[in-house]
């Protein structure tokens, strides 16, 4: 999804009712992360995951998708001021394979 008028509400009810979703790219989401990771953590076929020029994207963040367990590929690219101490959550994901920043 890029642009699109959603809040975060209405993205983490469409996601809940897609619990075989693999992929998901979100682009510019400005405003959408804490329900929609709080429905992503849950998720037990997501895989690929990319959250592209979304300025919410924080060490948070990046702790909650820790609890993705099958993410295999991962880019935040373009997410804001992110240090190294804010990747240490992700080394819990152990299926990892790709991570783009």
């Amino acid at each position: 999804l890029q642009g699109a008028s959603l809040t975060d509400e209405d993205l983490a009810e469409i996601l809940g009712a897609m619990p075989n979703l693999e992929r998901l790219t979100l682009r510019g989401q400005s405003g959408v992360l804490d329900d929609v990771l709080q429905v992503l953590a849950r998720s037990d076929r997501l895989e690929v995951l990319a959250l592209i020029e979304m300025s919410g994207v924080s060490r948070s963040t990046l702790a909650a998708l820790a609890e993705v367990g099958g993410l295999r590929a991962l880019d935040i690219r373009n997410c804001g001021q992110l240090a190294r101490e804010d990747f240490e959550a992700l080394i819990q994901l152990n299926k990892l394979v790709v991570l783009k920043l």
